[in-house]
């Protein structure tokens, strides 16, 4: 893809370090590709980090000064185990840098001339060089020639980097670049990393608990309501039993609010309920009359019908309910 949108570029515009200038009405990189198609280093890789964007691919604008193997032959050695070497402003060059997982942010070529390609990240610590600029001393790493002496001698001695006033809408990042042909870190990409991964993590630990905290609610609600079927008390039994299905018929819609009797909202619930029949739901409703109302203690085995009931009358509404319902009787309402 690199290879493509660097061929697309040099077929359709001219090199030349007199492209005029840009007009303030007009984008830097739009002006260059589209108008003027005129331009020097800055806006080949200008453009072909846009164009790369637009194919999702991530790269970054970078300039510095190109540093070749053949000027260390008139390098001067320090005393500190440095050498020094004179770098003309002719050597000032712009290029692009693309990331790749597992090498981080590489150099490529787009201007005519420079045509390198991706340079392979190098595996030794360069040497320690100082560079003389202008009458003034910085320090860098030396890399390798990239392009060859066939590309060295193509460039004219006289490009510089584009004009102060000439914007693009190309972010330049120089802070940790290398010379064209080295090999470039990102801290601060690798701390968007670290950051990402934080709120992930975070996030999944947020969705753990959340989680963990529906199930054991209704873990909790299910063992008490079990117990509350199999007290001691036969009569208690039953009621509980009644009460839990009162509750599961008010989930259907099915209410006693017209001051019907038990007896008669028993009918009522059993006729649109599309569960009981038989007078299963009045009988259930009598059982648990006689056990609230009345000294009289049930037997266990009509206490075990009501509460048979009730939990059938669960299962089938939970069957019968769609996946939102489900989710509601089982981890919001806890009726189930």
């Amino acid at each position: 893809v690199m290879n493509r949108i660097r061929n697309v570029i040099a077929f359709d515009t001219e090199y030349t370090l007199s492209p005029g200038r840009t007009p303030a009405t007009r984008d830097f990189v739009s002006y260059f590709l589209l108008e003027n198609k005129k331009g020097y280093c800055s806006h080949y890789a200008s453009a072909g980090i846009l164009l790369a964007r637009m194919c999702n691919i991530p790269a970054r604008y970078a300039e510095g000064y190109i540093v070749t193997d053949s000027d260390f032959s008139f390098a001067v050695q320090n005393a500190d185990g440095s050498c020094t070497i004179d770098v003309k402003d002719s050597r000032a060059h712009a290029w692009a840098e693309i990331y790749i997982d597992g090498f981080g942010w590489i150099p490529f070529e787009f201007t005519p001339g420079y045509d390198a390609g991706i340079v392979a990240a190098e595996t030794t610590a360069p040497p320690k060089v100082t560079v003389v600029i202008n009458e003034t001393v910085t320090e860098t790493a030396a890399a390798s020639e990239t392009t060859g002496q066939a590309a060295e001698t193509s460039v004219s001695e006289e490009e510089t980097t584009a004009p102060a006033s000439e914007t693009s809408s190309v972010s330049s990042d120089t802070s940790q670049t290398q010379s064209a042909g080295g090999f470039v870190s990102d801290d601060r990409n690798n701390n968007s990393k670290n950051s990402l991964l934080t709120v992930i993590i975070l996030s999944a630990a947020f969705i753990v608990i959340i989680i963990s905290a529906f199930l054991i609610r209704r873990q909790i609600n299910t063992n008490k309501r079990r117990k509350s079927f199999a007290t001691e008390n036969s009569n208690q039994n039953a009621v509980n039993a009644y009460l839990y299905m009162i509750t599961l018929l008010g989930f259907l819609g099915i209410e006693n609010n017209s001051n019907m009797t038990y007896l008669d909202f028993a009918e009522y619930a059993e006729k649109n309920s599309g569960f009981f029949h038989n007078g299963e739901f009045v009988n259930a409703t009598k059982t648990a009359l006689e056990s609230d109302l009345s000294n009289h203690q049930i037997s266990e085995k009509d206490a075990e019908k009501v509460v048979r009931l009730a939990e059938k009358f669960a299962a089938h509404i939970l069957s019968a309910a769609d996946v939102k319902q489900k989710f509601y009787l089982k981890y919001i309402s806890n009726f189930i």
